[in-house]
């Protein structure tokens, strides 16, 4: 096994489990991977779909944690301005000094709190 297979494999399985993700209502991704020269473990997560969102733990901890810091979920499809680059919230962490997980041009970043707050009550969508 090497690295291109283990990405190629990952893809596939990704594509093959959609159809079971629709019939059972849920999203799944499939994660890291390790392996050997005969053996690969690839993790594979799994998350119930609420209101088209997959309800990942990340997800979760943004709409139990954001209500009392003034996030709602309806925040996590805003786009919105953050140090200049279109950004979308895609969860928060469940502790730490940057909680926030914000995608800028496909790749997820942490910022804190406090930041992400200002610029979306900057732009008038908090």
């Amino acid at each position: 096994m090497d690295r291109q297979k283990i990405r190629a494999m990952r893809a596939d399985m990704e594509e093959a489990l959609k159809a079971v993700g629709e019939k059972y209502g849920v999203s799944f991704k499939c994660g890291n991977a390790s392996f050997g020269d005969t053996y690969a473990i690839i993790k594979v997560e799994a998350a119930e779909n609420m209101c088209g969102i997959p309800m990942t733990k990340e997800v979760k901890t943004f709409v139990q944690d954001g209500a009392y810091m003034g996030f709602k979920p309806e925040h996590l499809e805003v786009e919105f301005v953050l140090a200049g680059k279109p950004s979308r919230i895609m969860g928060m962490t469940e502790r730490g000094k940057y909680r926030m997980l914000v995608s800028q041009n496909g790749k997820t970043y942490k910022y804190m709190i406090d930041s992400v707050k200002k610029a979306l009550a900057s732009q008038g969508k908090l």
